[in-house]
């Protein structure tokens, strides 16, 4: 079973969040102009992301890795050899916190410092088992959701200073509150259990 086992739980994970029938949709009408970017980072102790629209910052959030994640990552908070998978889950987080019914239409832009991460967004795939977990969590809300990743950027570590202030409010060192973000409203993130870990969590169990 081993050559099935994960392709049978994505498609158990993709009919158990079906809201409804399955059905097709086609354009008839000129697409929305809106564009709207996340930009992401991680540190070995947090995530940290911010929505963009323009040069505006609409909102931010930042977390530290759950228990959930420790364990379905299979991760240590603190270790930096674990810095790329934090940074694709910050993407993650990113995403199902901003690709929402109150953005359908708008095409998003991401970007990440992470090589890693924009291969494993273009690939929804990864040769790291730690990315392989998190491209199946996003191929599942890409099967779902009308908003649409357009443009994936990756940019130099040295540009991508706020996002990299929300990683680290709860590092050892902690970095003060950006004050270019004061003012702009908090996105609090999901709760990463076994219901967020869709897939991982079931292969996790079983």
């Amino acid at each position: 079973t081993r050559q099935y086992k994960l392709a049978l739980l994505w498609l158990l994970a993709f009919f158990n969040r079906q809201r409804g029938a399955l059905h097709s949709s086609f354009c008839t009408v000129t697409p929305s102009t809106r564009w709207l970017t996340v930009a992401t980072d991680a540190s070995p102790w947090g995530m940290g992301g911010i929505l963009y629209e323009g040069s505006a910052p609409l909102a931010w959030s930042a977390d530290v890795p759950s228990s959930h994640d420790l364990v379905i990552l299979k991760t240590v908070i603190g270790e930096p050899s674990f810095n790329t998978t934090w940074e694709a889950l910050a993407i993650l987080i990113a995403l199902r916190l901003w690709r929402r019914p109150e953005h359908a239409g708008a095409s998003f832009e991401i970007r990440s410092d992470s090589m890693a991460s924009i291969q494993m967004l273009f690939k929804l795939a990864s040769s790291s088992e730690g990315l392989n977990l998190i491209a199946r969590e996003v191929a599942l809300d890409c099967a779902e959701l009308s908003s649409t990743i357009e443009l994936l950027t990756h940019i130099p570590e040295v540009s991508n200073i706020l996002p990299d202030h929300l990683s680290r409010l709860a590092a050892p060192k902690a970095h003060p509150f950006p004050h270019e973000l004061r003012g702009v409203p908090q996105a609090v993130p999901p709760t990463r259990d076994e219901t967020f870990w869709s897939v991982s969590y079931q292969h996790l169990t079983l």
